[in-house]
């Protein structure tokens, strides 16, 4: 490789957008791949699934896949029994992820290798409960025995994933994140962009997706004074309640 070739490969790596794949989109290429009838929606999402790899193939977008999504519950109820099956599942669909944005560990849930055994710091406990907060504010986080407690478990994941990634654009058909009142609470967090496959795809080929600004995350004085005092941005009701919920010491 040339000097001039390295310098243009550095410069697009530069100007190219880190992207996050929820597993909806996943599902559609699936579907298509393995030839089952496909609704109109999910040729939708499988075709602008395409443009956006075939992007990413170029190597003006970065895919971020949360791993969580190994997790999620496969086409026909089925689930994945080990992560190399996943990312087998992964090349045939040809999805090359540049990054793996790892969960936090969770016995009968994540996978050994592919999650992490606890935040890098506690401003991650706040914002996971943040969203959860957003997208499913009537789950009670601890209660694994519900019929959609493991699904909206992946969700938050998924999310928190992007955010831990810092990525550009969260791709997503499912309305969980879609719908105007929770979108815009999750943008305010830091989310940058949340779009359908479809329009995803068309802001990236159009180079319109921004580039995401450093997230805003919770700070902690932890001085002996304070004992960890939380300071904004995000929601303060939230943080006294973690507190409460682990038996930490009152601020």
């Amino acid at each position: 490789m040339s000097a001039e070739d390295i310098v243009a490969r550095a410069i697009e790596t530069m100007n190219s957008r880190k992207v996050t794949i929820d597993h909806n989109s996943i599902v559609a290429l699936d579907k298509e791949s393995a030839g089952a009838p496909l609704t109109a929606k999910d040729a939708e999402i499988a075709l602008a699934m395409k443009g956006v790899l075939e992007l990413a193939q170029k190597g003006q977008v970065e895919i971020i896949l949360p791993a969580i999504a190994a997790s999620e519950r496969q086409p026909k109820g089925t689930r994945i029994g080990n992560f190399s099956d996943f990312k087998a599942k992964l090349a045939k669909l040809g999805i090359v992820p540049k990054e793996y944005s790892l969960p936090e560990m969770r016995l009968g849930v994540s996978f050994l290798g592919y999650a992490t055994l606890g935040f890098s710091g506690p401003e991650w406990a706040v914002v996971q409960r943040e969203i959860q907060q957003i997208i499913h504010p009537t789950m009670d986080w601890h209660d694994t025995t519900h019929k959609n407690w493991r699904n909206r478990y992946c969700d938050v994941s998924t999310m928190l994933a992007h955010l831990m990634a810092n990525a550009d654009l969260f791709i997503s058909d499912d309305n969980v994140f879609l719908s105007q009142q929770k979108k815009d609470a999750l943008l305010r967090l830091g989310a940058n962009r949340i779009e359908t496959a479809r329009d995803g795809y068309e802001l990236l080929l159009n180079q319109a997706v921004p580039k995401a600004p450093a997230l805003d995350l919770p700070r902690f004085d932890d001085s002996a004074e304070k004992k960890c005092t939380y300071i904004p941005p995000n929601s303060y009701e939230f943080y006294r309640a973690l507190r409460k919920e682990k038996g930490w010491t009152e601020l």
